[in-house]
């Protein structure tokens, strides 16, 4: 369960987000959709605190998280519970994709290799990607990835 309450954000004079509040219940699928300089990109920043909003507060998982004046343990929680992809993603060429999804798990949250591989594994089958799981002994840059 994800909720923004009252989320807001400024740049200079430009009000770029304005009070944005919504629930996301477990199993909800949400679609940010809008015109180039809109806020999309924006929004998903506060969520995960890569930009600072003026106002707002998340709530997952029943944690509340003051999107405005997160303390920086606070902060490092909040990221360890979110993820983001950004528009002009660079996967680790050298790596494969299951390691370059094992990435995060390992790093952030400190998983033993073996725990992140088994995890790592059942994201990628969840979200329908078996044949990338088929291609992960190769890696990203190689041809084999056409």
């Amino acid at each position: 369960m994800i909720d923004i309450k009252h989320l807001s954000k400024t740049f200079q004079n430009d009000t770029i987000l304005n009070d944005i509040s919504f629930h996301l219940a477990k199993g909800d699928v949400m679609a940010i959709i809008g015109s180039s300089g809109a806020g999309k990109s924006t929004l998903l920043r506060c969520i995960n605190r890569l930009k600072q909003p003026e106002h707002g507060e998340v709530t997952i998982a029943g944690e509340v998280f003051n999107l405005a004046t997160l303390p920086r343990r606070e902060l490092v929680h909040l990221r360890q519970s979110t993820a983001m992809v950004f528009q002009q993603f660079s996967l680790f060429q050298q790596k494969t994709a299951l390691e370059n999804v094992m990435e995060g798990l390992t790093i952030v949250k400190k998983y033993p290799k073996d725990k992140a591989k088994k995890v790592a594994m059942a994201q990628l089958k969840k979200v329908g990607l078996a044949l990338i799981i088929t291609l992960a002994t190769y890696p990203v840059g190689s041809s084999r990835w056409g």
